[in-house]
């Protein structure tokens, strides 16, 4: 198993951009993300991830395939993108 990690920031913005709230938490990478990456690092033609969901509860595991409780989902605003520097073994996607 890979040493992969994943989270997820959450900003909130009033109307007028400005920051009210971050927080950053873990997020569980499931066994199809991790297939995921691995096909997207292949020669494969699966296609890239388009979607994030949010949600509530408790048990989810590595062989988990839904949330708990989804409570949102929307399309990535934009990703992903490579990041520079010292984080450049991380990938970022932006959704709404």
């Amino acid at each position: 198993m890979s040493k992969m990690r994943g989270w997820v920031d959450i900003i909130l913005t009033n109307s007028e951009g400005v920051i009210l709230e971050e927080r950053r938490n873990h997020n569980l990478i499931t066994d199809l993300g991790h297939a995921h990456v691995a096909d997207q690092m292949s020669d494969s033609t699966e296609t890239q991830m388009s979607h994030m969901a949010a949600g509530t509860g408790s048990g989810q595991s590595a062989s988990s395939t839904t949330l708990a409780t989804e409570l949102d989902r929307n399309a990535f605003q934009s990703g992903p993108t490579q990041l520079v520097g010292a984080d450049d073994n991380k990938v970022q996607y932006v959704g709404y």
